[in-house]
């Protein structure tokens, strides 16, 4: 395991991991794989953390940098992957063979990042052009709201 001196290095380097993947994605056209890496990574990045926001704005200073033809890609790259990550509650399965972190903490925390990265790069639920997608995410985002008021926050 690596340890830093200071965290904002490593949240640094875990957001430039984040675009990479991303980007690596794009120019592989594996949807069903990403699904399941994009997943994983998210897991791993923020089970247990509480720093969303700072991962999340070094996400979003690296995007900007890249042209916004890019930027529109990896939105709707991330876009693609939404039924997958809700129909897995956003829990990749090998989280639930070795994470000691409950289900629904580990659920909520990367829900919570993976929002706090798409607002990065200017979200809108009406970028998700299927009207029943957009739906399915919305009823899900405000029970992960309720959820996240009512039990993360007691």
């Amino acid at each position: 395991m690596i340890e830093f001196l200071h965290t904002t290095i490593q949240e640094y380097l875990v957001a430039e991991h984040l675009v990479e993947k991303i980007i690596q994605s794009i120019n592989s056209n594996d949807g069903i794989e990403f699904n399941d890496i994009m997943l994983k990574v998210l897991n791993d990045t923020f089970s247990g953390t509480k720093v969303f926001g700072e991962i999340s704005n070094f996400f979003t200073e690296i995007t900007s940098s890249k042209d916004s033809k890019l930027k529109k890609e990896i939105n709707q790259e991330i876009i693609k992957c939404l039924p997958y990550f809700i129909e897995k509650d956003f829990i990749h399965p090998h989280f639930y063979e070795r994470n000691p972190v409950s289900p629904l903490k580990l659920s909520n925390d990367t829900f919570h990042g993976f929002k706090l990265l798409m607002d990065g790069l200017g979200f809108k639920t009406n970028d998700i052009e299927d009207f029943e997608l957009r739906e399915r995410f919305n009823g899900y985002y405000y029970l992960k709201y309720v959820i996240w008021i009512t039990v993360d926050n007691t």
